[in-house]
Protein backbone atom coordinates (compact mmCIF):
# COMPACT_ATOMS: atom_id res chain seq x y z
CA UNK A 1 0.00 0.00 0.00
CA UNK A 2 1.00 3.56 -0.83
CA UNK A 3 0.58 6.68 1.32
CA UNK A 4 -0.93 9.76 -0.51
CA UNK A 5 -1.61 12.80 1.25
CA UNK A 6 -4.77 14.51 0.27
CA UNK A 7 -5.19 18.37 0.35
CA UNK A 8 -8.69 19.98 -0.11
CA UNK A 9 -8.32 23.46 -0.68
CA UNK A 10 -11.89 24.13 -1.37
CA UNK A 11 -12.92 23.20 2.21
CA UNK A 12 -9.23 23.61 3.54
CA UNK A 13 -9.36 20.34 5.26
CA UNK A 14 -6.17 18.27 5.80
CA UNK A 15 -6.23 14.85 5.73
CA UNK A 16 -4.03 11.31 4.82
CA UNK A 17 -5.29 8.21 3.16
CA UNK A 18 -3.91 4.45 1.23
CA UNK A 19 -4.24 4.34 -2.14
CA UNK A 20 -2.56 0.79 -3.55
CA UNK A 21 -0.36 1.37 -6.07
CA UNK A 22 -2.17 -0.30 -8.37
CA UNK A 23 -5.13 1.04 -7.97
CA UNK A 24 -5.98 4.26 -10.01
CA UNK A 25 -6.77 7.41 -7.93
CA UNK A 26 -9.61 9.17 -9.14
CA UNK A 27 -9.20 13.31 -9.21
CA UNK A 28 -11.64 16.16 -7.75
CA UNK A 29 -11.53 19.54 -8.58
CA UNK A 30 -9.71 21.71 -5.97
CA UNK A 31 -7.76 18.89 -4.40
CA UNK A 32 -4.10 18.22 -4.10
CA UNK A 33 -2.54 14.82 -3.56
CA UNK A 34 1.04 14.24 -2.22
CA UNK A 35 2.77 11.21 -3.15
CA UNK A 36 6.09 9.65 -3.15
CA UNK A 37 7.46 7.74 -5.83
CA UNK A 38 10.14 5.44 -6.83
CA UNK A 39 11.26 4.11 -10.37
CA UNK A 40 9.46 0.84 -10.84
CA UNK A 41 6.17 2.62 -9.79
CA UNK A 42 3.78 3.93 -12.22
CA UNK A 43 0.71 6.52 -10.43
CA UNK A 44 -2.41 5.91 -12.54
CA UNK A 45 -4.97 8.86 -11.58
CA UNK A 46 -8.47 9.39 -13.42
CA UNK A 47 -9.93 12.55 -14.91
CA UNK A 48 -13.55 12.46 -15.48
CA UNK A 49 -14.41 13.79 -18.66
CA UNK A 50 -17.68 14.76 -20.84
CA UNK A 51 -17.06 15.23 -24.29
CA UNK A 52 -15.96 19.08 -25.08
CA UNK A 53 -14.60 20.01 -21.30
CA UNK A 54 -11.28 21.09 -20.85
CA UNK A 55 -8.99 19.89 -18.13
CA UNK A 56 -5.96 21.20 -16.46
CA UNK A 57 -3.78 19.46 -14.07
CA UNK A 58 -0.78 20.55 -12.35
CA UNK A 59 2.08 18.43 -11.34
CA UNK A 60 4.94 19.28 -8.95
CA UNK A 61 8.43 17.81 -8.36
CA UNK A 62 9.60 18.38 -5.29
CA UNK A 63 12.37 15.99 -4.96
CA UNK A 64 12.27 13.52 -8.30
CA UNK A 65 11.93 14.01 -12.05
CA UNK A 66 8.78 12.65 -13.81
CA UNK A 67 6.53 12.11 -16.73
CA UNK A 68 3.26 12.38 -17.18
CA UNK A 69 1.42 10.02 -19.94
CA UNK A 70 -1.78 11.04 -20.74
CA UNK A 71 -4.83 8.61 -22.50
CA UNK A 72 -8.23 9.02 -23.35
CA UNK A 73 -11.19 6.61 -22.28
CA UNK A 74 -10.18 4.53 -25.77
CA UNK A 75 -6.68 4.16 -24.37
CA UNK A 76 -5.14 6.19 -26.92
CA UNK A 77 -1.94 8.16 -25.48
CA UNK A 78 -2.39 11.91 -26.47
CA UNK A 79 0.28 13.74 -24.26
CA UNK A 80 3.56 13.07 -23.16
CA UNK A 81 4.51 15.70 -20.43
CA UNK A 82 8.17 16.08 -20.02
CA UNK A 83 9.61 19.68 -20.24
CA UNK A 84 11.17 21.01 -17.15
CA UNK A 85 13.42 20.61 -14.31
CA UNK A 86 13.22 19.67 -10.41
CA UNK A 87 11.06 22.42 -8.35
CA UNK A 88 9.18 23.17 -11.88
CA UNK A 89 5.92 22.79 -12.27
CA UNK A 90 4.15 20.09 -15.22
CA UNK A 91 0.81 20.93 -16.31
CA UNK A 92 -0.87 18.41 -17.89
CA UNK A 93 -3.94 19.87 -20.40
CA UNK A 94 -6.50 18.19 -21.82
CA UNK A 95 -9.17 18.91 -24.60
CA UNK A 96 -11.63 16.10 -24.56
CA UNK A 97 -13.11 14.42 -27.58
CA UNK A 98 -14.95 11.60 -26.29
CA UNK A 99 -16.62 11.39 -22.94
CA UNK A 100 -15.31 9.17 -19.90
CA UNK A 101 -12.20 8.80 -17.69
CA UNK A 102 -9.10 10.32 -19.06
CA UNK A 103 -5.78 8.71 -17.47
CA UNK A 104 -2.99 10.29 -16.61
CA UNK A 105 0.18 8.66 -15.34
CA UNK A 106 2.89 9.41 -13.14
CA UNK A 107 6.06 7.77 -14.22
CA UNK A 108 10.20 8.15 -13.00
CA UNK A 109 12.37 10.32 -15.59
CA UNK A 110 15.06 7.67 -15.50
CA UNK A 111 17.64 10.18 -13.51
CA UNK A 112 18.74 10.53 -10.16
CA UNK A 113 17.47 10.68 -7.35
CA UNK A 114 15.61 7.26 -7.22
CA UNK A 115 12.63 8.24 -4.71
CA UNK A 116 11.01 11.40 -4.13
CA UNK A 117 7.69 13.51 -3.05
CA UNK A 118 5.52 14.99 -5.74
CA UNK A 119 1.80 16.78 -5.77
CA UNK A 120 -0.62 16.60 -8.52
CA UNK A 121 -3.82 18.76 -8.30
CA UNK A 122 -6.89 18.65 -10.70
CA UNK A 123 -7.46 22.73 -11.48
CA UNK A 124 -10.27 22.55 -13.32
CA UNK A 125 -12.70 20.75 -15.29
CA UNK A 126 -14.66 22.73 -17.95
CA UNK A 127 -16.89 23.38 -20.78
CA UNK A 128 -13.86 24.05 -23.92
CA UNK A 129 -13.89 27.17 -25.83
CA UNK A 130 -15.43 27.17 -29.09
CA UNK A 131 -12.95 28.63 -30.86
CA UNK A 132 -9.11 29.06 -31.01
CA UNK A 133 -8.98 32.21 -28.90
CA UNK A 134 -11.45 30.69 -26.02
CA UNK A 135 -9.14 27.79 -26.02
CA UNK A 136 -5.81 29.41 -25.99
CA UNK A 137 -6.92 31.85 -23.37
CA UNK A 138 -8.19 28.30 -21.15
CA UNK A 139 -4.57 27.07 -21.60
CA UNK A 140 -2.33 30.21 -20.54
CA UNK A 141 -5.20 30.27 -17.45
CA UNK A 142 -4.29 26.34 -17.02
CA UNK A 143 -0.68 26.74 -17.04
CA UNK A 144 0.51 30.00 -15.37
CA UNK A 145 -1.75 30.55 -11.57
CA UNK A 146 -2.39 34.16 -10.99
CA UNK A 147 0.40 34.31 -7.73
CA UNK A 148 2.98 32.67 -9.41
CA UNK A 149 5.51 33.76 -12.05
CA UNK A 150 3.54 34.00 -15.72
CA UNK A 151 3.10 35.09 -18.55
CA UNK A 152 2.08 37.77 -21.89
CA UNK A 153 0.92 36.14 -24.57
CA UNK A 154 -0.20 38.07 -28.08
CA UNK A 155 -2.18 36.91 -31.06
CA UNK A 156 -2.56 38.67 -34.68
CA UNK A 157 -4.91 37.63 -37.14
CA UNK A 158 -4.76 39.28 -40.23
CA UNK A 159 -4.02 42.90 -39.08
CA UNK A 160 -5.88 42.40 -35.78
CA UNK A 161 -5.08 41.26 -32.35
CA UNK A 162 -7.74 38.56 -31.62
CA UNK A 163 -6.22 37.55 -28.42
CA UNK A 164 -3.81 39.78 -25.51
CA UNK A 165 -3.77 38.26 -22.22
CA UNK A 166 -1.48 38.38 -19.12
CA UNK A 167 -1.08 36.07 -16.40
CA UNK A 168 0.75 36.32 -13.10
CA UNK A 169 3.39 37.75 -11.33
CA UNK A 170 5.77 40.23 -13.00
CA UNK A 171 7.41 40.99 -9.08
CA UNK A 172 6.47 38.79 -6.58
CA UNK A 173 7.90 40.74 -3.77
CA UNK A 174 6.27 43.75 -4.84
CA UNK A 175 3.08 41.90 -5.60
CA UNK A 176 3.05 43.64 -9.44
CA UNK A 177 1.12 41.49 -12.22
CA UNK A 178 2.23 40.81 -15.47
CA UNK A 179 0.39 43.30 -17.91
CA UNK A 180 0.21 44.29 -21.66
CA UNK A 181 2.90 47.64 -20.80
CA UNK A 182 5.25 44.88 -18.82
CA UNK A 183 8.44 44.66 -20.26
CA UNK A 184 10.37 41.48 -20.35
CA UNK A 185 14.18 40.49 -21.44
CA UNK A 186 13.26 39.40 -24.73
CA UNK A 187 16.79 37.18 -24.68
CA UNK A 188 18.00 35.91 -28.51
CA UNK A 189 14.52 37.45 -30.09
CA UNK A 190 16.13 40.75 -29.77
CA UNK A 191 18.39 39.65 -32.16
CA UNK A 192 15.93 40.42 -34.90
CA UNK A 193 16.05 43.92 -33.99
CA UNK A 194 19.85 44.23 -34.20
CA UNK A 195 19.25 41.91 -37.71
CA UNK A 196 17.28 45.00 -38.75
CA UNK A 197 19.53 47.88 -37.61
CA UNK A 198 22.30 46.64 -40.07
CA UNK A 199 20.19 45.85 -42.88
CA UNK A 200 18.92 49.46 -42.79
CA UNK A 201 22.32 50.36 -42.64
CA UNK A 202 22.88 48.11 -45.53
CA UNK A 203 19.98 49.56 -47.47
CA UNK A 204 20.94 53.08 -46.68
CA UNK A 205 24.56 51.57 -48.28
CA UNK A 206 26.36 52.87 -45.21
CA UNK A 207 28.25 49.32 -44.76
CA UNK A 208 29.03 46.55 -46.97
CA UNK A 209 27.53 42.93 -46.28
CA UNK A 210 30.17 41.58 -48.39
CA UNK A 211 33.25 43.79 -46.35
CA UNK A 212 35.52 41.88 -44.30
CA UNK A 213 34.28 42.93 -41.17
CA UNK A 214 38.18 43.80 -39.86
CA UNK A 215 37.63 47.21 -41.43
CA UNK A 216 35.74 47.78 -38.65
CA UNK A 217 37.11 45.90 -36.23
CA UNK A 218 40.69 45.73 -36.14
CA UNK A 219 41.47 43.99 -33.26
CA UNK A 220 40.11 41.23 -34.73
CA UNK A 221 43.07 38.60 -35.70
CA UNK A 222 43.89 38.22 -39.30
CA UNK A 223 42.46 34.51 -40.45
CA UNK A 224 43.47 32.92 -43.60
CA UNK A 225 39.90 33.03 -44.96
CA UNK A 226 38.34 36.92 -43.98
CA UNK A 227 34.62 37.01 -42.37
CA UNK A 228 32.45 39.21 -44.18
CA UNK A 229 29.51 41.11 -42.25
CA UNK A 230 27.07 39.21 -43.86
CA UNK A 231 28.44 36.25 -42.17
CA UNK A 232 28.51 37.87 -38.52
CA UNK A 233 24.13 38.20 -39.40
CA UNK A 234 23.56 34.39 -40.83
CA UNK A 235 26.05 32.94 -37.78
CA UNK A 236 28.40 31.53 -40.69
CA UNK A 237 31.26 32.99 -39.10
CA UNK A 238 33.29 30.13 -37.08
CA UNK A 239 33.48 32.93 -34.21
CA UNK A 240 33.32 30.88 -31.26
CA UNK A 241 29.34 31.69 -28.88
CA UNK A 242 30.30 33.69 -25.85
CA UNK A 243 28.27 30.88 -23.87
CA UNK A 244 31.36 28.96 -24.39
CA UNK A 245 32.70 30.68 -20.80
CA UNK A 246 31.10 28.06 -19.40
CA UNK A 247 34.61 26.61 -19.21
CA UNK A 248 35.70 29.33 -17.25
CA UNK A 249 33.25 28.84 -14.97
CA UNK A 250 30.84 31.67 -16.32
CA UNK A 251 26.89 31.54 -16.35
CA UNK A 252 23.99 33.58 -17.16
CA UNK A 253 24.36 34.70 -13.77
CA UNK A 254 27.31 36.63 -14.12
CA UNK A 255 27.99 39.97 -14.95
CA UNK A 256 27.90 39.76 -18.38
CA UNK A 257 28.61 42.69 -20.79
CA UNK A 258 29.48 43.96 -24.14
CA UNK A 259 33.15 44.76 -23.94
CA UNK A 260 33.39 41.03 -22.35
CA UNK A 261 31.89 39.88 -25.63
CA UNK A 262 34.11 41.46 -27.74
CA UNK A 263 36.97 41.28 -25.81
CA UNK A 264 36.23 37.06 -26.15
CA UNK A 265 35.81 37.30 -29.93
CA UNK A 266 39.06 39.71 -30.08
CA UNK A 267 41.12 36.53 -28.36
CA UNK A 268 40.09 33.82 -31.16
CA UNK A 269 43.28 32.74 -32.72
CA UNK A 270 41.28 30.14 -34.81
CA UNK A 271 37.84 29.41 -36.23
CA UNK A 272 35.79 26.79 -35.63
CA UNK A 273 35.82 26.23 -39.47
CA UNK A 274 36.44 28.23 -42.52
CA UNK A 275 33.61 31.32 -43.08
CA UNK A 276 30.89 30.38 -45.04
CA UNK A 277 31.34 26.78 -44.73
CA UNK A 278 28.31 25.93 -42.37
CA UNK A 279 25.64 27.79 -40.16
CA UNK A 280 26.67 27.80 -36.26
CA UNK A 281 24.47 29.88 -33.65
CA UNK A 282 26.72 32.43 -31.80
CA UNK A 283 26.23 35.17 -29.86
CA UNK A 284 29.26 36.23 -30.08
CA UNK A 285 28.20 37.45 -33.95
CA UNK A 286 25.17 39.50 -32.88
CA UNK A 287 27.58 41.13 -30.14
CA UNK A 288 29.97 42.17 -32.70
CA UNK A 289 26.90 43.37 -34.97
CA UNK A 290 25.96 45.56 -31.85
CA UNK A 291 29.38 47.52 -31.81
CA UNK A 292 29.39 47.38 -35.87
CA UNK A 293 26.03 49.68 -35.31
CA UNK A 294 27.65 51.77 -33.31
CA UNK A 295 31.07 52.55 -35.30
CA UNK A 296 29.77 53.12 -38.13
CA UNK A 297 26.81 55.21 -36.81
CA UNK A 298 29.38 57.18 -34.35
CA UNK A 299 26.34 56.33 -31.87
CA UNK A 300 25.38 54.36 -29.03
CA UNK A 301 23.89 51.18 -30.37
CA UNK A 302 21.07 51.65 -27.73
CA UNK A 303 20.19 55.36 -28.73
CA UNK A 304 20.88 54.71 -32.70
CA UNK A 305 17.95 51.40 -32.04
CA UNK A 306 15.65 53.81 -29.99
CA UNK A 307 15.89 56.75 -32.31
CA UNK A 308 15.81 54.65 -35.67
CA UNK A 309 13.69 51.85 -34.77
CA UNK A 310 11.82 51.45 -32.04
CA UNK A 311 10.57 54.93 -31.95
CA UNK A 312 9.39 55.22 -35.72
CA UNK A 313 7.65 52.14 -35.36
CA UNK A 314 5.68 53.97 -32.10
CA UNK A 315 7.60 51.46 -29.66
CA UNK A 316 7.98 54.39 -26.97
CA UNK A 317 9.23 51.85 -24.08
CA UNK A 318 11.02 49.18 -25.53
CA UNK A 319 14.77 49.51 -25.62
CA UNK A 320 18.34 47.78 -25.21
CA UNK A 321 19.19 47.46 -21.95
CA UNK A 322 22.95 48.65 -22.26
CA UNK A 323 24.01 48.74 -18.76
CA UNK A 324 23.91 45.94 -15.86
CA UNK A 325 21.47 47.06 -12.97
CA UNK A 326 20.08 49.68 -15.19
CA UNK A 327 16.73 50.40 -13.76
CA UNK A 328 13.51 49.73 -15.90
CA UNK A 329 10.47 51.08 -15.23
CA UNK A 330 7.70 47.93 -15.38
CA UNK A 331 10.40 45.66 -16.07
CA UNK A 332 9.70 41.99 -15.24
CA UNK A 333 11.76 39.95 -12.90
CA UNK A 334 13.17 36.67 -14.17
CA UNK A 335 12.17 33.50 -11.48
CA UNK A 336 13.37 29.47 -11.07
CA UNK A 337 11.08 27.05 -9.24
CA UNK A 338 12.58 25.78 -6.45
CA UNK A 339 11.19 22.74 -4.03
CA UNK A 340 10.08 25.35 -1.97
CA UNK A 341 8.57 27.89 -4.47
CA UNK A 342 10.21 30.34 -6.29
CA UNK A 343 13.87 31.92 -6.42
CA UNK A 344 14.61 35.29 -8.26
CA UNK A 345 17.66 35.17 -10.65
CA UNK A 346 19.27 38.72 -10.93
CA UNK A 347 19.52 39.96 -14.59
CA UNK A 348 22.93 40.46 -14.88
CA UNK A 349 23.18 40.62 -18.84
CA UNK A 350 24.03 43.78 -20.52
CA UNK A 351 25.48 42.44 -23.75
CA UNK A 352 23.79 43.77 -26.05
CA UNK A 353 22.89 42.66 -29.75
CA UNK A 354 22.86 39.30 -28.99
CA UNK A 355 19.63 40.01 -25.87
CA UNK A 356 18.60 42.56 -24.28
CA UNK A 357 15.79 44.09 -25.50
CA UNK A 358 13.33 45.37 -22.85
CA UNK A 359 9.59 44.64 -24.84
CA UNK A 360 5.81 44.66 -24.13
CA UNK A 361 2.81 43.36 -25.75
CA UNK A 362 1.79 46.48 -26.33
CA UNK A 363 4.89 47.14 -28.28
CA UNK A 364 5.83 43.74 -29.36
CA UNK A 365 1.89 44.28 -31.39
CA UNK A 366 3.30 47.77 -33.20
CA UNK A 367 6.37 45.82 -33.88
CA UNK A 368 4.61 42.60 -35.56
CA UNK A 369 2.04 45.02 -37.61
CA UNK A 370 5.33 46.80 -38.46
CA UNK A 371 7.05 44.06 -40.12
CA UNK A 372 4.02 42.28 -41.62
CA UNK A 373 2.38 45.69 -43.23
CA UNK A 374 6.02 46.58 -45.07
CA UNK A 375 4.53 50.12 -45.19
CA UNK A 376 7.65 52.31 -43.99
CA UNK A 377 10.39 49.83 -45.67
CA UNK A 378 11.89 50.08 -48.86
CA UNK A 379 11.38 47.43 -50.95
CA UNK A 380 15.01 46.59 -51.19
CA UNK A 381 15.02 46.31 -47.36
CA UNK A 382 11.94 43.87 -47.64
CA UNK A 383 14.16 42.12 -49.70
CA UNK A 384 16.85 41.85 -47.46
CA UNK A 385 15.39 41.02 -44.52
CA UNK A 386 13.39 37.72 -46.34
CA UNK A 387 15.93 36.38 -48.70
CA UNK A 388 17.93 33.31 -47.15
CA UNK A 389 22.13 33.35 -48.28
CA UNK A 390 23.95 30.42 -49.52
CA UNK A 391 26.81 28.42 -47.97
CA UNK A 392 30.01 27.73 -49.43
CA UNK A 393 28.38 25.11 -51.21
CA UNK A 394 25.39 26.20 -52.63
CA UNK A 395 22.87 25.21 -50.08
CA UNK A 396 20.49 27.46 -48.23
CA UNK A 397 21.17 29.02 -45.32
CA UNK A 398 17.90 29.97 -43.74
CA UNK A 399 18.73 32.27 -40.79
CA UNK A 400 18.20 35.63 -42.39
CA UNK A 401 19.19 39.18 -40.09
CA UNK A 402 17.99 37.67 -36.80
CA UNK A 403 15.09 35.34 -37.72
CA UNK A 404 15.05 31.57 -39.16
CA UNK A 405 12.56 31.34 -41.98
CA UNK A 406 11.11 28.16 -42.81
CA UNK A 407 9.33 26.57 -45.26
CA UNK A 408 6.39 24.29 -44.01
CA UNK A 409 5.29 20.79 -45.65
CA UNK A 410 2.07 22.76 -46.62
CA UNK A 411 4.29 25.50 -48.28
CA UNK A 412 3.50 28.42 -46.12
CA UNK A 413 6.38 30.69 -44.63
CA UNK A 414 7.65 30.43 -40.89
CA UNK A 415 9.48 33.12 -39.53
CA UNK A 416 10.39 33.05 -36.34
CA UNK A 417 13.29 33.09 -33.25
CA UNK A 418 12.98 31.76 -29.64
CA UNK A 419 14.63 33.70 -26.85
CA UNK A 420 15.83 31.68 -23.44
CA UNK A 421 18.49 33.37 -20.81
CA UNK A 422 17.80 32.81 -16.84
CA UNK A 423 14.33 32.73 -16.08
CA UNK A 424 12.64 34.40 -19.70
CA UNK A 425 11.29 32.27 -22.22
CA UNK A 426 10.44 34.84 -25.37
CA UNK A 427 9.07 33.40 -28.88
CA UNK A 428 8.03 35.64 -32.14
CA UNK A 429 5.93 33.82 -35.14
CA UNK A 430 4.92 34.72 -38.45
CA UNK A 431 3.10 33.23 -41.13
CA UNK A 432 3.07 35.60 -43.49
CA UNK A 433 0.46 33.96 -45.91
CA UNK A 434 -1.88 33.10 -42.77
CA UNK A 435 -2.18 36.62 -41.66
CA UNK A 436 -0.92 35.29 -38.33
CA UNK A 437 1.15 36.55 -35.88
CA UNK A 438 2.26 35.64 -32.08
CA UNK A 439 4.99 37.04 -29.50
CA UNK A 440 4.97 35.05 -26.23
CA UNK A 441 7.33 36.05 -22.83
CA UNK A 442 7.23 33.78 -19.84
CA UNK A 443 9.51 34.77 -16.87
CA UNK A 444 8.67 31.33 -14.59
CA UNK A 445 11.76 29.35 -16.02
CA UNK A 446 10.40 26.93 -17.57
CA UNK A 447 11.27 25.20 -20.04
CA UNK A 448 8.24 24.06 -20.96
CA UNK A 449 7.45 27.54 -22.19
CA UNK A 450 8.34 26.12 -25.70
CA UNK A 451 6.21 23.37 -26.30
CA UNK A 452 3.60 25.83 -25.09
CA UNK A 453 3.82 28.06 -27.47
CA UNK A 454 3.67 24.99 -29.54
CA UNK A 455 0.32 24.31 -28.80
CA UNK A 456 -0.91 27.21 -29.61
CA UNK A 457 0.36 27.68 -32.62
CA UNK A 458 -1.61 24.13 -33.45
CA UNK A 459 -4.55 25.79 -32.25
CA UNK A 460 -5.04 29.10 -34.32
CA UNK A 461 -3.36 26.93 -37.28
CA UNK A 462 -5.41 24.32 -37.45
CA UNK A 463 -2.13 21.30 -37.50
CA UNK A 464 -1.15 19.04 -34.54
CA UNK A 465 2.53 18.77 -34.20
CA UNK A 466 2.80 17.47 -30.80
CA UNK A 467 5.43 14.56 -31.48
CA UNK A 468 4.59 11.60 -29.24
CA UNK A 469 7.50 8.85 -28.18
CA UNK A 470 7.19 5.30 -29.38
CA UNK A 471 6.67 3.45 -26.20
CA UNK A 472 8.93 0.50 -27.57
CA UNK A 473 12.02 2.98 -27.19
CA UNK A 474 11.21 3.86 -23.54
CA UNK A 475 14.35 2.98 -21.31
CA UNK A 476 14.25 -0.04 -19.10
CA UNK A 477 14.48 0.70 -15.78
CA UNK A 478 16.27 -2.11 -14.25
CA UNK A 479 18.87 -0.99 -16.83
CA UNK A 480 19.02 2.73 -16.50
CA UNK A 481 18.85 1.51 -12.54
CA UNK A 482 22.17 -0.64 -13.14
CA UNK A 483 24.00 2.26 -15.28
CA UNK A 484 23.42 4.72 -12.26
CA UNK A 485 24.53 1.89 -9.79
CA UNK A 486 27.75 1.33 -11.78
CA UNK A 487 28.43 5.06 -12.21
CA UNK A 488 28.93 5.87 -8.43
CA UNK A 489 32.01 2.67 -8.77
CA UNK A 490 32.73 3.10 -11.96
CA UNK A 491 36.65 3.56 -12.14
CA UNK A 492 39.15 3.92 -15.35
CA UNK A 493 41.28 0.91 -16.98
CA UNK A 494 43.93 3.28 -18.29
CA UNK A 495 46.90 5.01 -16.43
CA UNK A 496 45.50 7.98 -16.54
CA UNK A 497 48.67 10.04 -14.63
CA UNK A 498 49.78 11.21 -18.27
CA UNK A 499 46.28 13.18 -18.21
CA UNK A 500 47.40 14.96 -14.92
CA UNK A 501 48.54 18.48 -14.52
CA UNK A 502 47.55 21.98 -14.68
CA UNK A 503 46.00 23.85 -18.04
CA UNK A 504 45.42 27.24 -19.12
CA UNK A 505 43.08 28.40 -22.10
CA UNK A 506 44.70 31.62 -23.18
CA UNK A 507 41.51 32.61 -24.52
CA UNK A 508 39.74 32.12 -21.35
CA UNK A 509 42.53 33.40 -19.40
CA UNK A 510 41.42 30.58 -16.97
CA UNK A 511 42.96 27.33 -15.77
CA UNK A 512 41.98 23.87 -15.40
CA UNK A 513 43.88 21.18 -12.26
CA UNK A 514 43.04 17.75 -13.91
CA UNK A 515 43.48 15.02 -11.75
CA UNK A 516 43.34 11.51 -10.83
CA UNK A 517 40.21 10.76 -8.44
CA UNK A 518 39.99 7.29 -7.26
CA UNK A 519 40.26 5.93 -10.42
CA UNK A 520 38.13 8.66 -12.66
CA UNK A 521 39.85 12.02 -14.28
CA UNK A 522 38.31 14.92 -12.36
CA UNK A 523 39.09 18.65 -13.59
CA UNK A 524 38.72 21.54 -11.28
CA UNK A 525 37.89 24.78 -11.68
CA UNK A 526 37.12 27.40 -8.39
CA UNK A 527 34.22 29.03 -10.61
CA UNK A 528 33.38 25.44 -11.88
CA UNK A 529 30.87 22.60 -10.89
CA UNK A 530 33.53 20.02 -11.30
CA UNK A 531 33.46 17.59 -14.24
CA UNK A 532 33.81 13.99 -14.73
CA UNK A 533 34.65 13.02 -18.32
CA UNK A 534 34.83 9.15 -19.06
CA UNK A 535 37.90 7.93 -21.84
CA UNK A 536 36.28 7.53 -25.27
CA UNK A 537 39.77 6.13 -26.40
CA UNK A 538 42.85 7.78 -28.30
CA UNK A 539 42.98 10.23 -25.70
CA UNK A 540 39.46 11.30 -25.59
CA UNK A 541 37.32 12.05 -22.44
CA UNK A 542 33.86 12.62 -23.81
CA UNK A 543 34.29 15.85 -25.73
CA UNK A 544 37.57 16.77 -24.73
CA UNK A 545 40.81 15.08 -26.96
CA UNK A 546 43.71 15.79 -25.42
CA UNK A 547 46.88 16.41 -27.40
CA UNK A 548 50.24 14.94 -28.11
CA UNK A 549 53.45 16.08 -29.04
CA UNK A 550 56.34 14.43 -31.43
CA UNK A 551 57.82 12.91 -28.44
CA UNK A 552 54.82 11.49 -27.61
CA UNK A 553 54.03 13.48 -24.33
CA UNK A 554 50.40 15.26 -23.86
CA UNK A 555 51.06 19.06 -24.02
CA UNK A 556 47.40 20.30 -24.17
CA UNK A 557 43.52 19.66 -24.77
CA UNK A 558 41.16 20.73 -27.13
CA UNK A 559 37.09 20.89 -26.13
CA UNK A 560 35.46 19.36 -28.99
CA UNK A 561 32.52 21.63 -30.84
CA UNK A 562 33.87 24.31 -29.48
CA UNK A 563 37.56 24.98 -30.22
CA UNK A 564 38.69 25.82 -26.78
CA UNK A 565 42.27 24.56 -26.46
CA UNK A 566 43.74 24.76 -23.18
CA UNK A 567 47.96 24.28 -22.98
CA UNK A 568 49.68 21.83 -20.52
CA UNK A 569 51.98 24.32 -18.10
CA UNK A 570 55.78 23.39 -18.62
CA UNK A 571 57.01 20.92 -15.73
CA UNK A 572 53.44 19.19 -15.51
CA UNK A 573 54.06 17.03 -18.74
Amino acid sequence: MKKMLLFCTVFLVTFSTCISQDKPVRLMAGQTLQAQLSPHELDTFLVSMKAGEFASVRITEKHIRLHARVYDPAGKLIHWVDQNRMGDKEVVTIFSTIPGSYQVIIGWNFEPPLTGDYTITLQSVEKAGKDAVQKARQLIEGWYLPDAPGAALLVIKNGNPVLKICRGMADLEAGIPVQSNSLFEMASCSKQFTGYAVAMLADQQRLGLQENIRKYFPEMPVYSNPITIAQLTNHTSGIRNIDDLQYAGFSHLDRTTLPICLNFAYAQKKLLFTPGDRFEYSNTNYNLLAELVSRVTDTSFAEWCRANIFRPVGMDNTLFKAQVGQVIPRAVKSYQGTESGYREQMNNWGAVGASCVMSSLDDLEKWLLHLESKKSMSPSLVNLLSTPTKLNNGRLNNYVFGNTINTKMNGQTEIMHLGLVLGYRTALYRYPEEGLCIAFMANDGNDASFQRISRIIDLFRGTNTEELPDLAMIPNIDAMLNEIEAEKTFKESIDLSPYTGVYYANELSTVWEITNDQGRLLIKNQRMDPLRPKYAGKDRFDNIQFQRNEAGKIVGLEILGSGIVFEKKVGEE
